[in-house]
């Protein structure tokens, strides 16, 4: 099932011309002689190797090794496979990296950015610079959608910092899901021209946009009393929103104008 190790990639054994020579494998205690490098070869796979590939501790036990997080069968089998029997190395004379690859999927990427300069991963944003320049490996590509906000999903919430018309950061279903649960919640604002907008605010970004967006005063006394009202919302809340109003100011100098809801009201319109 495992390829013998050729000769050149077992240790510096050379041929033996009659004699016999022992186990080259650090801590063998077989006291065999063999009288080829082939009979040598046949002896550590069957059973040095296989010992390496039947560890279940998650780390490769390959003599000077040291690559852990191998959870599964396969994923130790292609390591060593890939780093230790036949390792997967650049074949460009040029190529500096001597390492093997753990995969040959990053062999090939390496190949395609690093010696055939390939940057066949564009921006679907056409006015980008990088829809006709393009990226030589996709997670350069992900990583650029992510920061400049040119994925293909974004927040619709409200005073989300991820919900402006041209800002799309997510790329699947499960990243924008995933935002959800950290980032949004079942409080509401609804003073003024926020009344009318859905934002799932948490009970922390809700009273940094109360106090930031409707706040007069903004005093360390005014946040305070702004954390009282929103914890006795959350108590007296029958339903599963809960929903601050101009009723719930409780001597707070509240404005009804949300700076932030103008502002995207003039980009949207602009």
């Amino acid at each position: 099932m495992y390829p013998d190790l050729p000769p050149h990639t077992l240790w510096s054994t050379q041929p033996t011309g009659g004699l016999f020579s022992s186990c080259d494998w650090p801590g063998c205690a077989s006291t065999k002689l063999f009288s080829s490098q082939i009979a040598q070869s046949e002896h550590v796979s069957a059973t040095h190797i296989l010992d390496v590939l039947q560890n279940t501790s998650g780390s490769c036990t390959w003599p000077g090794c040291r690559k852990s997080k191998l959870d599964t069968s396969k994923k130790l089998e292609t390591h060593v496979v890939n780093i230790h029997i036949e390792p997967l190395r650049c074949a460009f004379s040029s190529c500096s990296r001597t390492e093997p690859f753990g995969r040959k999927g990053d062999l090939d990427r390496h190949i395609a950015s690093v010696h055939k300069k390939e940057r066949r991963w564009k921006c679907p944003r056409r006015n980008c610079t990088f829809h006709i320049k393009g990226f030589p490996r996709k997670d350069k590509l992900n990583e650029h959608l992510r920061t400049r906000g040119h994925g293909v999903l974004k927040c619709e919430y409200r005073h989300c910092g991820n919900s402006t018309a041209d800002f799309a950061p997510f790329l699947t279903e499960a990243e924008l899901m995933s935002h959800f649960d950290d980032h949004h919640g079942n409080f509401e604002c609804g003073i003024g021209s926020c009344a009318s907008t859905s934002s799932a605010f948490t009970p922390r970004t809700l009273r940094s946009h109360v106090f930031r967006y409707h706040c007069s005063s903004r005093s360390h006394m005014d946040y305070e009393n702004l954390c009282a009202i929103v914890y006795q919302i959350a108590e007296r809340s029958q339903s599963n929103t809960c929903t601050i109003t101009e009723d719930d100011s409780d001597g707070l100098q509240i404005s009804d104008n949300c700076k932030e809801c103008v502002d995207e009201r003039q980009h949207n319109t602009s």
